[in-house]
């Protein structure tokens, strides 16, 4: 993408208007000690999920997976008639 730079002007409210392809983004706002500010696109992650991209090498399996499963290699799946017959024999 090719950078470039505009002159934006800040309302009465301190908002700066952006583009329409910016619409319904989310962004992370950088305020710098020399008062730059640097907007970066983000997007926002459930906290009961946020586990994974805290676990590197639980984010590792699932890209293994998903690099795996784009080669068609997967797993065999499991025979369910006879885990029934088992879980049949079992006792509560």
């Amino acid at each position: 993408m090719e950078r470039a730079v505009i002159s934006k002007q800040v309302d009465s409210k301190g908002r700066i208007v952006l583009d329409k392809s910016y619409a319904g983004s989310t962004m992370l706002v950088e305020r710098r000690e020399d008062g730059t500010i640097v907007l970066r696109p983000a997007i926002t992650v459930p906290a009961g999920e946020a586990w994974l991209w805290k676990n590197k090498g639980a984010l590792e399996a699932v890209h293994e997976g998903t690099r795996e499963a784009g080669r068609g290699r997967h797993a065999k799946a499991p025979n369910l008639t006879a885990a029934g017959k088992l879980a049949s024999k079992i006792r509560d």
